[in-house]
């Protein structure tokens, strides 16, 4: 068995992109909900190679878990907390098998240091790393 070597740890894939970022203004939460659900570039890297699930499962994904907010009249998108971190993690591969290549999930949660959240999967294969 070998654990997926990742951007934040050796077992770990560092998902990145506007989960945390502000966008367009605002006056109530209602009006940020189109903006949060919009195309985001959410990526990672798996065993060193780039990894992307397809849009269709990174919008329901954001759907799911994702908390959308008006704060200082800006729209804040974001995953708040680490079962939400976790669920969508699990979403991802559950929902984005091809992509995946055979990984199963492991672990995952909040990187607040980073404003990101990291999957931890684990892939099958020769040796570990």
């Amino acid at each position: 068995m070998r654990v997926a070597a990742a951007l934040l740890s050796c077992a770990s894939l560092a998902l990145a992109g506007n989960i945390f970022t502000r966008h367009d203004t605002c006056t109530s939460d209602d009006a940020c909900e189109s903006v949060c659900r919009g195309n985001s570039n959410v990526s990672g890297t798996l065993d060193g190679k780039s990894i992307t699930p397809n849009e269709a499962v990174q919008a329901e994904a954001r759907r799911r878990y994702q908390d959308f907010h008006c704060k200082n009249k800006k729209c804040v998108c974001a995953i708040t907390s680490d079962d939400q971190a976790q669920d969508f993690c699990k979403y991802w591969i559950e929902n984005a098998r091809e992509e995946f290549n055979g990984a199963r999930y492991e672990n995952g949660g909040l990187d607040q240091d980073n404003n990101s959240i990291y999957c931890v999967y684990v892939t099958v294969g020769g040796g570990s790393s």
